[in-house]
């Protein structure tokens, strides 16, 4: 999955006004452009993908019917939260669901990026590097996890994550830093081998 290129306004308000008029072109140029952010969003919740997806079509029902109540389209990523926290936190209740939980909060700096290098990528193809790598992530605090996964899954840029997640840029530049070395630490613990092949 990947974000909006460089440049591109993530959530654009006179598209949210054209969609609370009853446009569809305009919801579904929304959802379009929202659906691998939400995606992402709702696996920083959830710890998986496969739910991870159903609960983003969840979300943008639930917005397609109550996108009329918001008065301020310009609060929507806030009132976007608030809708994937809900689903979220609903799905959490249901009994075949099990909470993914790390009490860890690490103050130091490491690169993510190490771990897609090329020497890596000989070894590994993208998609069997993310996979392994999102077993772990999924173990992640939520917060970390959040910006992790919107960060290096979506693509998102450190602005468009702070929109999204309300945190200050330089909050979600340190939240970054810590669920990197938080990774890392978990690479060493349950996956060394994927350490090894890192330069």
């Amino acid at each position: 999955m990947q974000g909006p290129p460089p440049g591109h306004q993530l959530i654009d308000p006179a598209l949210i006004i054209e969609a609370q008029r009853g446009s569809v072109e305009a919801f579904t140029t929304l959802m379009n452009r929202l659906r691998p952010v939400v995606v992402g969003m709702c696996f920083a919740e959830m710890g998986d993908w496969d739910t991870a997806d159903d609960c983003a079509q969840e979300v943008f029902v639930r917005i397609h019917g109550r996108l009329d109540s918001l008065r301020d389209p310009t609060k929507f990523p806030a009132w976007l939260r608030t809708v994937v926290h809900h689903v979220c936190i609903s799905e959490h209740r249901r009994p075949h669901r099990r909470a993914w939980s790390l009490d860890e909060s690490e103050e130091e700096s490491g690169p993510l990026e190490d771990l897609s290098a090329p020497s890596v990528r000989e070894t590994l193809d993208r998609e069997t590097l993310r996979e392994a790598l999102t077993e772990l992530v999924a173990e992640l605090p939520v917060t970390q996890r959040r910006v992790l996964t919107l960060r290096h899954f979506e693509e998102l840029s450190i602005a468009e994550i702070a929109e999204l997640t309300g945190l200050t840029p330089a909050s979600t530049r340190t939240m970054l830093c810590r669920a990197r070395v938080s990774l890392r630490r978990l690479i060493e613990r349950h996956r060394p081998g994927l350490k090894k092949m890192t330069p």
